[in-house]
């Protein structure tokens, strides 16, 4: 089969790149496809949290005020699928939107949006979040037996615990977007030689239509994935742990930021998107035994039972699988959500919302269930969909046209 420059291809067997009519026209549709995305990897965020009770492993350092002794293999296994891809996925959508952001709205713009949308919702996340965590795992003690005397005011709280409990708790996401947000308005500044990057709305970026090779594309997920194969080889605590604490964390600051690096170049190749992301189909498959390696390594990781060359085998089967994943997903949105659609924007908006405030509605619920006589897949799926309903519908009462919806995502009409 040759390509549409007359060079030949070989393409796998039951795939092949989107045609021409399926690709997005304009701007409407990466947007479209872009936020769906961010409002599926935003809502993930949920499932996460609701299966720390019920999984036999967990991230390294990471306090949990429930962890229930019937456990499910099952959602250990989609917890971490579902956390070595999102939040590199979630990077490199930040990575993108944050220069539509800087390059339309400039610089003084872009930190105005950043000071809104990021620094607002996390003070505020925080005053509202930080007091009530005491409260929640004092209750845990008193629920799992932990803590002797029922009073509030004994402070039977380990040490340990209790230390943990001063961080961002969730949060941390913003943190770090915040400082990766700094970073790249710097990097841009300095390169720029202190001028105002261009207006590059979309349609006027010079070069972005530069003809792309669908076997490039192809094989793409597995070259950029050697970088953070390479880092996790050397520190894999990005993937495996995570301690609750204010100060940064510059391997996970590394890591992440490579994928929002990669996100702020694929700004730059908007109009090509549908050729970079042609073979979704084939790297959702390839990232399949990817995601089973990863899997079969992180018990023996988290034991401490690794030798060098099965590390680096995790660090490896974990990148790619994340690359691989990326691609797929971008590739599907792109294909599904073309032209306006509301229902991807709402998405975005909402999940930005539920992402805010799920997590003491988790909590509370795992508490609420501890004991019950429920299988953990069960338990698990009780709390994802009470927390995004109750999410969800927060959002569309309370928020979505008040002044707290504008500052999340701006004005939004009855």
């Amino acid at each position: 089969m040759q390509s549409a420059n007359g060079s030949a291809t070989l393409l796998p067997a039951g795939t092949k790149p989107l045609t021409a009519p399926a690709r997005a026209s304009g701007s409407a549709d990466r947007l479209a496809g872009m936020d769906a995305l961010r409002g599926g990897a935003m809502l993930l965020g949920v499932f996460i949290h609701a299966a720390i009770s019920y999984i036999p492993t967990n991230l390294v350092d990471l306090h949990w005020g429930i962890r229930e002794g019937e456990t499910s293999s099952i959602v250990d296994a989609l917890f971490w699928w579902v956390h070595a891809c999102r939040l590199p996925l979630f990077f490199v959508i930040a990575g993108f939107f944050a220069t539509m952001v800087l390059e339309t709205k400039g610089t003084k713009g872009f930190a105005t949006h950043r000071l809104k949308r990021l620094l607002l919702p996390f003070l505020v996340g925080l005053l509202a979040m930080l007091p009530p965590a005491y409260l929640y795992f004092w209750a845990c003690g008193v629920v799992t037996g932990q803590v002797g005397n029922p009073s509030i005011f004994a402070f039977e709280i380990a040490p340990d615990t209790f230390a943990q409990m001063l961080g961002p708790m969730h949060l941390w996401f913003l943190q770090d977007l915040l400082i990766l947000s700094g970073i790249f308005v710097a990097v841009r500044y300095l390169a720029s030689g202190g001028r105002q990057p261009p207006d590059a709305t979309f349609g006027t970026n010079q070069g972005a239509n530069a003809p792309r090779s669908p076997g490039l594309s192809l094989l793409a997920p597995l070259a950029l994935a050697l970088p953070t194969a390479l880092l996790l080889w050397g520190d894999c605590r990005p993937l495996m742990a995570h301690q609750n604490t204010f100060v940064p964390d510059g391997v996970r600051l590394l890591y992440y930021g490579y994928f929002f690096a990669m996100g702020t170049g694929l700004y730059r190749q908007r109009k090509t998107l549908t050729d970079i992301f042609a073979w979704p189909l084939t790297h959702l498959t390839l990232s399949l035994p990817a995601g089973m390696v990863m899997l079969t390594l992180i018990p023996g990781y988290l034991q401490g039972s690794l030798d060098d060359t099965e590390r680096l085998l995790l660090a490896a089967s974990a990148s790619w699988m994340a690359w691989l994943s990326i691609f797929g997903f971008l590739g599907l949105a792109l294909r599904c959500f073309q032209g306006r659609h509301p229902l991807a924007n709402y998405l975005a908006d909402a999940s930005y919302w539920v992402y805010l405030c799920h997590l003491p509605m988790v909590c509370v619920l795992q508490l609420d269930l501890y004991g019950v006589d429920w299988p953990a897949e069960i338990k698990c799926a009780v709390v994802v969909a009470v927390t995004t309903a109750l999410g969800i519908g927060t959002y569309h009462t309370f928020v979505r046209y008040t002044i707290i919806g504008t500052c999340l995502h701006g004005v939004r009409r009855r």
